[in-house]
């Protein structure tokens, strides 16, 4: 044997021992007993071909990364698909939201302007039926006074039923019902007073409503100025302190406005109702002046005679 054959097998033994696999299952044993060289190298050849490890490099560059960012793509969408079958936020709920959020605090103030005006027409309204119809108390008793010391029922009854007042319609019905039982009458002026009170209370619930909830419709309207500041700011570019300042002034005056058209309402809420308590309860002292009178003449008719006999003696006079 030659030089390079010696060369060879040493080279396909060393190979065998580095990787661990049995002569007698490879090629080169074969080559080694019949004395062909071109056999062992090429057995030595197989052997080191098996004992180098598998070249798992990209063939491709960037193909791995790319495959990779689409797995973690495709399990993301999965992972927001099954949050959502689950009953998951859905993030596209707060952008629609910001979308109705762009018309801002002009809304509002529109909102807080009609309600504004509408408190004022009802004060209006009200100021002219309580003038109207509220009466003057102490003339309307002193003509009651007058007929009842007199016994002039039925000229009493006609008196006040050219008057528009509430006491006066109140008692003129009292008075041409004086037929019937005191405690009837009481019955019936009780539910005239129903009826009145529900006249004189018109439009207060109203100014009630408006009072209460103005302040909070204006810091509605802040709120929503607030978050269109702050989301104006996100999306500017180049944009500093003043753009939100700006954003939350203009808000601000929601709320001013909100307290403006508020504090006006509860006061002419409040007066109102005092004036409606004046007017009910001045009534109701009318209507039990001339009750009295009928328990009189109830109770003591001979008094009833001699009155209606003085009455008509001044008559005749």
């Amino acid at each position: 044997m030659d030089r390079n054959f010696i060369l060879g097998m040493s080279m396909a033994a060393a190979c065998l021992l580095a990787s661990g696999i049995s002569p007698a299952q490879t090629p080169l044993e074969k080559g080694l007993k019949s004395g062909d060289s071109a056999g062992a190298i090429a057995g030595a050849g197989l052997l080191e071909s098996a004992a180098t490890p598998p070249d798992t490099s990209d063939p491709v560059p960037g193909s791995t990364v790319a495959l990779t960012g689409t797995s973690r793509d495709s399990d993301s969408r999965k992972e927001k698909e099954e949050k959502e079958a689950v009953g998951g936020v859905n993030h596209t709920l707060v952008p629609r939201l910001m979308s109705y959020m762009e018309f801002g605090v002009e809304w509002v103030l529109w909102l807080l302007f009609a309600l504004g005006l509408g408190v004022i027409g009802l004060l209006v309204e009200r100021a002219v039926y309580f003038d109207r119809f509220g009466g003057k108390v102490e003339e309307t008793r002193a003509s009651l006074v007058r007929f009842l010391s007199e016994g002039r029922m039925q000229d009493a009854c006609q008196h006040f039923k050219q008057e528009k007042t509430i006491p006066a319609q109140v008692l003129a019905e009292a008075l041409h019902k004086r037929q019937l039982a005191p405690e009837a009458v009481q019955e019936l002026i009780e539910a005239r007073l129903i009826e009145e009170r529900h006249n004189l209370e018109r439009g207060l619930n109203y100014l009630g409503t408006v009072g209460a909830n103005a302040p909070f419709i204006g810091l509605f309207g802040t709120v929503l100025g607030i978050i269109k500041a702050f989301h104006d700011l996100s999306i500017a570019e180049q944009a500093g302190p003043s753009v939100v300042m700006a954003g939350i002034s203009e808000a601000l005056v929601a709320t001013a406005i909100g307290l403006l058209v508020a504090i006006p309402a509860v006061i002419i809420f409040n007066a109102f109702k005092a004036r409606t308590r004046t007017v009910i309860s001045n009534t109701e002292s009318l209507c039990k002046l001339f009750l009295s009178k009928q328990l009189d003449l109830v109770f003591n008719p001979a008094n009833s005679s001699s009155k209606r006999g003085s009455g008509k003696e001044a008559d005749n006079g």
